[in-house]
């Protein structure tokens, strides 16, 4: 199983004859250009999209266009807005999509919209969306930033009732939140084992994704270290 990093949140899976495209923003050089559409679209057998949730950098209404010259099915978040039509399902936390070839668990979300964990070719991946301890610490009176990270602690004790592993983790690794950006990604960690993570939603800012990579190691993850769009990771 190939793992690409897009952009930003965005991440493309690619399985035997299964692929997923998770919260496109935009391709690996511009909206348009780049591996996703000069290669990746062009790939035979089942191709699932999702997005997590509607702002502006998870969902891209280009995606919609894709269904044009290919057999697409889309799994949005129920805040998304658009056209509906039999290849789009909508989610929100507690529902889920199945079919012959993957499963999916909509999960909760610190900010807009939900995450996903998704069960495809005997690997369970899980792509956080907005999920986050967006504690802003440095901003925030300790009632508040620590309001938010009671909210993310909630979230994740959710997910670990049904999840007792997960193969490989992408997971938002954001250095405006100030010194303990990496804070969520750790708490995460220390309760759900993980076998492969990938940071995110960290802009350009690649030396600082990476040095999440001590962090998983502790807690004896490997990392997907990232230093353009286009890496890939082998799974």
């Amino acid at each position: 199983m190939k793992i690409v990093y897009l952009n930003h949140s965005g991440f493309a899976v690619l399985g035997e004859e299964i692929t997923l495209v998770f919260d496109f923003y935009k391709d690996t050089v511009s909206d348009k250009v780049g591996i996703l559409h000069n290669s990746i679209l062009q790939r035979k057998g089942n191709f699932y999209v999702f997005s997590s949730h509607t702002h502006y950098d998870h969902f891209q209404p280009l995606i919609l266009d894709w269904k044009n010259h290919k057999d697409v099915q889309y799994i949005f978040s129920d805040d998304i807005q658009c056209e509906a039509s039999s290849d789009i399902h909508w989610l929100k936390k507690g529902e889920h999509f199945q079919d012959e070839h993957i499963k999916v668990e909509a999960f909760g979300s610190t900010d807009a919209g939900i995450s996903f964990a998704v069960t495809m070719e005997g690997k369970t991946l899980f792509h956080a969306g907005d999920l986050n301890n967006w504690h802003w610490k440095e901003e925030c009176e300790p009632e508040i930033w620590q309001g938010y990270e009671r909210d993310f602690l909630s979230e994740i004790n959710d997910i670990k009732k049904q999840l007792k592993c997960v193969d490989f983790l992408m997971f938002p690794i954001d250095p405006r939140l100030g010194k303990e950006y990496m804070r969520g990604g750790e708490q995460w960690l220390q309760n759900i084992q993980t076998k492969v993570v990938a940071p995110m939603h960290f802009g350009k800012e690649y030396e600082k994704a990476e040095a999440f990579k001590a962090i998983a190691a502790h807690y004896n993850t490997r990392f997907f270290s990232i230093s353009k769009p286009g890496d890939v990771f082998m799974l």
